[in-house]
């Protein structure tokens, strides 16, 4: 039952817009007795699978870009010049970096190839040549002009070792949950085909399938639109067509088409 249309039908009775469950139940009864609702058709199991994953990704994605955050605001609190150095702190000298030496007192008596050698320490495998030297150098620079905050240095430290832990296993998740979606999508023959359509990789693909299921069972290609009318994008674009409920997503897409073609005719 689709919630647009109990919310069209709620004045049927009673010529009022007032909501109770009693009126609700009443309301989609007879909705259901005419004929408008959609039979449940439930998705495949690999499709069930991927909606999963992806759900799941979704949430390991927003705590990486939280971490990356708090990461950021501590670099801005204790030593704001190493964005100069590194604009992308995420890359490896960077993170190597942050863990060899993530403040500015921690970098007064180093020379270059100290610090060359620390990065090389950390796990780099080609931490020198002109341009490690070059970023060992105004890394220095930038330690001896900083204007961080100096009083709470050793907890400091503590906090963004702590922040770098979490990060790091994160972005492990993360890669391992790429890889499990890949194996699924090898299991569906649909991917292949979608693989072959420029623009479209892994990630989308999956949450494509994951949210709209088997497209076989799709007789037009604007019933997928009609599906996320309620992200801002397609609000934008078709203002007329009402938000579709995503309580909805699990009915027969069948259904839909003449709707489809009446709305985006």
């Amino acid at each position: 039952m689709n919630p647009v249309t109990t919310h069209r039908n709620k004045e049927n009775r009673d010529n009022s817009p007032s909501k109770n469950d009693p009126k609700a139940a009443l309301t989609i009864a007879d909705v259901v007795s005419r004929g408008f609702y959609t039979d449940y058709a439930p998705q495949e199991a690999i499709f069930e699978r991927i909606k999963t994953t992806m759900s799941d990704r979704e949430y390991w994605v927003k705590l990486s870009t939280s971490l990356g955050n708090r990461i950021i605001r501590w670099v801005d609190l204790y030593f704001p010049e190493f964005r100069q150095v590194f604009p992308n702190w995420t890359v490896l000298r960077s993170l190597a970096s942050l863990r060899a030496f993530p403040l500015p007192s921690d970098l007064w008596n180093l020379s270059a190839d100290d610090v060359i050698e620390c990065w090389r320490k950390q796990g780099m495998k080609r931490p020198g040549g002109v341009s490690g030297k070059a970023t060992a150098v105004q890394l220095l620079q930038a330690a001896t002009r900083s204007i961080g905050e100096t009083r709470v240095l050793e907890e400091a430290r503590r906090d963004l070792q702590r922040l770098l832990d979490a990060y790091e296993q994160t972005i492990r998740l993360l890669g391992e949950i790429q890889q499990e979606v890949e194996a699924l999508l090898n299991s569906i023959p649909l991917a292949k085909q979608l693989r072959s359509m420029e623009g479209l990789g892994t990630i989308t693909i999956a949450a494509l399938l994951g949210c709209a299921g088997d497209l076989r069972y799709y007789d037009h290609g604007r019933q997928l639109l009609l599906d996320a009318s309620s992200c801002d994008v397609l609000a934008s674009t078709w203002l007329s067509v009402p938000p579709a409920s995503l309580r909805d997503r699990s009915s027969s897409p069948n259904a839909e088409t003449a709707c489809c073609e009446n709305t985006f005719s």
